[in-house]
């Protein structure tokens, strides 16, 4: 097939007056709205994470004997760390995270416009880069996890290389495809598992003689009868132990801790891509690619469930099948645009189908209590769109417009749940502005999509109207594209001292009240107890056992915290600033009585008891700045 063919969506499509010139229009506007939907915001979430395993790599003295390092990690499967390393060590974590990030965030961007460019004609295959770059990238339970995060992990790098190896094979070029998988693999194995399997999917359909390659699974079986790693996990089973503490720190990694608000976004891409297969001009490639991710999605959601919940085997929970949700989104989101312009030249009751699906998709994707309510509403709409049932015109309208107030209502309420949020956090966000809250809920930016593609396509005149807005819209982007807090941009910074370097000795554990990244890059010192170390806990029982002995050691800061939490909450709610969280002196007491314990204890509140020393970062008329760190010791505290 031609990479260059366009497949017009209905044969009735006028032709469009699209341009090379609308194509760098569209390019620019893509630009702008990455960088205001998707600005970065510094080291955090699983950034962190893979942070500390660069910094244990510089650092191994020190951030190596970490507990999330201590009884090793998944860093061995993957070249992030290797790579990173010798750039943080030159440039710092900030340039070389901020760099690596935008060009992984270009290469999804190319990675996407390949995969789609043979199936539609240019407008079309416009309006939907743009909306998979400005829509939400969440996918599976929880709303957890995501793809292109704004912020650099393994999976940036492994993602687009893996839609590429897609890619490529559906051009039938497979030497090339396993090249780019291959380079996936070395980043994150994990991710690139569903691809492989929908890919084989897509080669089955097209000759039944590609079964053979299931036979290749008897190589993961016999490595793991002869225990080579990590395959001899298969034939292993969490013990009750292991699986207890696994289950209530990695809940992402079990069916049933998933709620039904959680099953929703699978639920509404499932719908999209199976409402995809009735567009009649779909090409038949891409008509097998959807029943591929159809029949891998089911296929994993069984081996999740059975595997994980059912028979608690290890390496099968360790695979993550529910990772399947991310090629299963991305997918969806490309062809909602081709979906909508199907129904909406059915009449009205098409119209209501588009802004019923809308209206799921709002609700959803900004993880709406009632977004099953919406999906229901959806199919109801396309029951009668799909029974030709006697909608009259004026009901089909009515119906219309209630889904259009309904999406009003639902984003001005999450525009005001995220003011309150930037409020709360100083220190996460740096300079947020209500147009950029705006412009990052779903309906605003695909509006700002149709608006931009439409007038692109729309002669001469449109052309200069949509070249004005996308220029607006860099500059604005640039102008917020980089959001990190005064705070942020110090705990990035390579030429800062170490603090409490002269107090605290290199191989001393040091627990910081409510934080990871701070002990590691202010203090350069291995953190003693922390939840997001939590998030090894899946894939090594040292770990696991040891990490639940330290929380139960630190259950009064625990059952502390979660009080403070309360009383924030309450505070926010009623338009107050939250108290800070103070730990009453007993609980520290009783903290560093315990049998296993921290050398040193930091806070940012001081509490009343003999200090080492105490720090303070002050930097007058910088948001964020002003911090205060106290520092303790359990030997001087018993």
């Amino acid at each position: 097939m031609s990479g260059d063919a366009d497949i017009a969506l209905p044969a009735r499509t006028p032709r469009l007056a699209w341009s090379r010139t609308a194509d760098w229009i569209c390019a620019a506007g893509l630009l702008g709205l990455w960088l205001i939907t998707r600005p970065y915001r510094g080291v955090r979430h699983d950034a962190i994470l893979y942070t500390g395993q660069v910094l244990a790599r510089l650092l191994p003295d020190r951030i190596g004997t970490d507990l999330f390092f201590a009884y090793g990690s998944q860093d061995k499967y993957s070249l992030f760390s290797t790579l990173m390393a010798p750039l943080v060590a030159r440039f710092g974590i900030g340039p070389s995270e901020w760099v690596l990030l935008a060009l992984c965030n270009l290469l999804f961007v190319l990675a996407c416009w390949h995969l789609m460019r043979p199936w539609f004609g240019r407008p079309l295959c416009w309006v939907a880069l743009l909306l998979v770059s400005v829509l939400p990238h969440t996918y599976g339970g929880l709303g957890t996890f995501s793809y292109a995060e704004p912020f650099l992990t393994a999976r940036s790098f492994a993602e687009p290389l893996a839609l590429l190896a897609l890619s490529l094979l559906l051009r039938g070029r497979p030497v090339a495809a396993l090249g780019f998988a291959l380079l996936s693999a070395a980043f994150h194995p994990l991710i690139l598992l569903p691809v492989l399997v929908i890919g084989w999917g897509v080669l089955v359909q097209q000759r039944a003689a590609w079964l053979w390659l299931a036979t290749l699974l008897v190589v993961p079986v016999g490595l793991a009868f002869i225990g080579v790693a990590p395959f001899g996990a298969l034939l292993q089973r969490f013990d009750a132990h292991w699986f207890a503490v696994v289950q209530a720190h990695n809940a992402n990694a079990f069916i049933a801790t998933n709620t039904i608000l959680d099953w929703a976004p699978l639920v509404f891409d499932v719908v999209v891509l199976a409402l995809s297969l009735r567009v009649e001009a779909i090409a038949p490639v891409l008509r097998q690619l959807i029943v591929s991710v159809l029949a891998s999605a089911a296929l994993f959601t069984v081996l999740w469930g059975v595997g994980a919940d059912l028979v608690h085997d290890v390496l099968l929970t360790q695979l993550q099948m529910w990772r399947i949700c991310w090629p299963l989104h991305l997918l969806a989101t490309m062809l909602l645009p081709t979906l909508c312009v199907a129904c909406w030249r059915r009449g009205w009751v098409g119209r209501w189908c588009v802004a019923a699906l809308a209206l799921a998709g709002v609700a959803v994707l900004s993880n709406w209590a009632t977004g099953w309510v919406c999906i229901v509403w959806a199919l109801l709409a396309l029951l009668a769109d799909f029974t030709q049932a006697k909608v009259s015109r004026a009901t089909a309208m009515m119906a219309t417009a209630a889904s259009l107030v309904a999406m009003l209502a639902i984003s001005a309420r999450v525009a005001q749940v995220t003011q309150m949020a930037v409020d709360r956090f100083p220190d996460r966000f740096g300079h947020v502005v209500p147009a950029m809250i705006i412009l990052g809920l779903p309906l605003a930016s695909a509006l700002l999509v149709l608006a931009l593609t439409g007038l692109a396509a729309w002669g001469a005149p449109g052309r200069a109207a949509a070249a004005a807005l996308a220029a607006a819209g860099v500059l604005f982007g640039v102008s917020v594209g980089d959001q990190r807090s005064a705070w942020q941009l110090r705990l990035e910074d390579p030429a800062a001292a170490s603090v409490f370097e002269a107090e605290i000795p290199a191989q001393a554990t040091v627990y910081w009240d409510d934080s990871l990244i701070d002990p590691w890059l202010l203090a350069r010192r291995a953190s003693f107890y922390s939840r997001e170390q939590g998030a090894g806990l899946l894939f090594n029982r040292a770990t696991a056992v040891e990490f639940d002995r330290r929380q139960q050691a630190m259950m009064p800061f625990e059952i502390q915290r979660a009080l403070c939490g309360v009383v924030a909450e309450r505070a926010v709610q009623a338009g107050a600033t939250p108290p800070p969280c103070v730990m009453p002196p007993e609980s520290v007491a009783a903290v560093c009585r315990a049998t296993v314990h921290p050398d040193f204890l930091v806070f940012e509140a001081p509490l009343g008891l003999p200090e080492v020393a105490e720090w303070h970062d002050m930097q007058p008329g910088q948001a964020g700045a002003g911090h205060s760190f106290h520092l303790y010791s359990c030997a001087g505290l018993r």
